[in-house]
């Protein structure tokens, strides 16, 4: 009984002391940096990003600019494993979780620090157009979020005017807008910095207020319908919306002209609220860009069998959405967000190459102030302001193969993160620098950070190598891979010009595939060759569509020849199941990526 009463005595001093320690030790949360590899269309070299949590930040070119973007992790893998067909590697390590969280925070203040800059370029453009018609005495200008509203007719009357007049005088708030606009800011001259910003803003909410008090109807178009018959859960969720939106354009309505643009969204989306409770059927703000800016076809490489395959999958994840945000509740207005986005790419008329924000521009009839002798100076500073913010912008954001690259700015924006360059040495476990050769270059520095001490693999695979996997159980290896050797009798894959023309899949990483790659790139090459000389003959009626495709496809069938395999073929949603890459209500979310959307680097 002694001795086991003293062993019991010993064990318990052990587990105690065992479970201080556990205590004491800070809470870690994992960190992985991710090396996606190359693909045609994409980074041949690969690209890399870091994950923290479930949030991925990498750079990629948005438009001229080279920026840091933060994207869901299941957005990502959409992106990449899904679509673009390409493996990402992890290389998994444990660091303190407040360590962790510092890192993400400054990621994206970083991230959004970019948003701001093009915020700021944005509105220097819109202040010089905005001189440039007030002096050229144009009877219209462009005003953000006024696209929706009709100048006449009534698609519905949701009775918002009658509530919010007893409330606000809308008529007595309308009359000292427009007088403040005939008066110009009263803040200063038109010489003035910033005169062109404060003039937008007070033609926008004189507009904003001009709309609510007339009443004006949302034009038919700016509508798309996104369910069958509203369901009394629906419904309750859409009352509750709709009461939210009324207090928040009371709120607005009376508040500063800066906030003119959410004004204009908040009335348009009461207004289709109200309209899919009057006509049960749930309608939401289509937010496709505006037809001038769209794509020819021919441009968007994309045919009519891929478009409509493009609408189902955004329907998927439509519906998982849409029960998501619909539940007796009012939803966020990130989740009503994403309901606009995803309805406006499921619609029959989707024909836009990307989705917009739901304050797209429309022409707004305008009485200018008189411009008085400041005018033309006001227009000279406005110039130099945009020339400005797009200089600051080159030369903060510009991109450089060697020197501004997706590895080097993510590092040194971990290295920051993490406290600097010997802190962030000690946390992951060794050194990462760029300095070794071609240490730039994502895979070399992927096999970098591979070495460190801690360093845990991890592997997502693509979506071919994921559906090869399903096909092998369920139809044997042998058949499987016979059967999706080639582009012609596979099952999976749909030939797509972005990928140029080729015959036969070289990516098998491991086996006879990769010994006889080279063989199987002379096979790929001749059918580039090939295409390349009918295309020759075909210019003159396609406009050297096919020629272009069979260039590609040789230009991507010459690293076969010495072992290295980049294309692995691409995927549209015809292609892809929604079901396995979920929706979620963060980042830019699962959608179908849209011709024009920023592209990895």
């Amino acid at each position: 009984m002694a001795l086991t009463a003293a062993w019991l005595a010993a064990a318990a001093l052990s587990l105690a002391t065992s479970t201080r320690a556990e205590l004491a030790r800070p809470a870690e949360a994992d960190l992985r940096l991710l090396h996606v590899e190359g693909n045609v269309g994409g980074a041949t070299a690969g690209h890399t990003a870091v994950r923290v949590g479930d949030v991925v930040f990498h750079y990629q070119h948005d438009g001229d600019v080279f920026r840091l973007m933060r994207q869901g992790w299941e957005s990502f893998r959409l992106e990449y494993a899904g679509f673009q067909n390409r493996p990402i590697h992890a290389v998994a390590l444990r660091i303190p979780a407040a360590d962790a969280g510092r890192l993400r925070e400054t990621l994206t203040a970083t991230h959004l620090e970019a948003l701001h800059a093009l915020g700021r370029r944005e509105v220097a453009r819109r202040g010089r157009a905005l001189l440039d018609d007030w002096s050229s005495g144009a009877a219209t200008t462009l005003v953000n979020g006024a696209y929706a509203f009709a100048d006449s007719g009534s698609l519905h009357d949701d009775g918002l005017r009658r509530r919010l007049d007893a409330r606000l005088d809308l008529l007595a708030l309308r009359s000292r807008a427009e007088q403040a606009l005939a008066s110009g800011p009263a803040s200063g001259p038109a010489s003035e910095p910033g005169f062109a910003t404060r003039l937008g803003q007070r033609i926008a909410f004189a507009h904003a207020l001009r709309v609510l008090d007339e009443s004006r109807p949302l034009r038919a178009e700016a509508l798309t319908f996104a369910s069958a018959e509203l369901d009394p859960t629906w419904r309750s969720s859409l009352e509750a919306l709709a009461g939210a939106l009324e207090g928040r354009i009371a709120e607005l309505a009376t508040g500063e002209p800066r906030h003119a643009e959410a004004l204009l969204v908040a009335i348009a989306r009461h207004r289709a609220v109200r309209a899919s409770l009057d006509g049960s059927r749930l309608q939401l703000l289509d937010r496709g860009i505006p037809a001038k800016e769209r794509m020819p076809e021919a441009e968007r490489g994309s045919g009519p069998d891929e478009r409509l395959a493009a609408r189902a999958f955004a329907e998927g994840l439509l519906a998982d959405a849409r029960s998501r945000a619909l539940d007796g509740d009012a939803p966020s207005e990130l989740e009503w967000s994403r309901l606009e986005e995803l309805a406006t790419r499921a619609a029959p008329r989707a024909a836009a190459i990307r989705v917009g924000g739901p304050a797209r521009p429309g022409a707004v009839r305008v009485t200018w102030p008189e411009p008085g002798p400041g005018l033309a100076e006001a227009r000279r500073k406005a110039r130099e302001e945009a020339g400005a913010v797009e200089a600051e912008l080159e030369r903060r954001f510009a991109y450089d193969l060697i020197e501004r690259n997706c590895v080097t700015e993510l590092l040194i924006a971990i290295q920051s993160g993490l406290g600097g360059v010997e802190r962030a040495d000690t946390l992951l476990g060794g050194p990462l620098r760029i300095g070794r050769p071609l240490g730039y270059a994502p895979w070399v520095f992927h096999a970098a950070a591979r070495r460190l001490p801690e360093a845990r693999l991890e592997r997502t695979p693509s979506h071919r190598e994921e559906a090869l996997a399903r096909e092998a159980r369920a139809s044997g290896w042998l058949p499987t891979r016979l059967r999706e050797s080639n582009v012609v009798t596979s099952a999976l894959y749909a030939p797509r010009d972005a990928d140029g023309s080729f015959l036969l899949f070289t990516s098998q990483t491991r086996g006879a595939g990769r010994v006889l790659r080279p063989l199987l790139g002379v096979a790929n090459l001749t059918v580039g060759l090939g295409d390349s000389l009918l295309g020759a003959f075909a210019a003159p009626f396609d406009g050297g569509h096919r020629l272009r495709r069979g260039l590609r496809g040789m230009l991507f069938s010459l690293p076969e020849l010495a072992f290295v395999n980049v294309r692995k073929g691409s995927f549209d949603t015809r292609r892809l199941d929604p079901a396995r890459y979920p929706f979620e209500p963060t980042g830019r979310g699962a959608s179908a990526p849209a011709e024009g959307e920023p592209k990895a680097s």
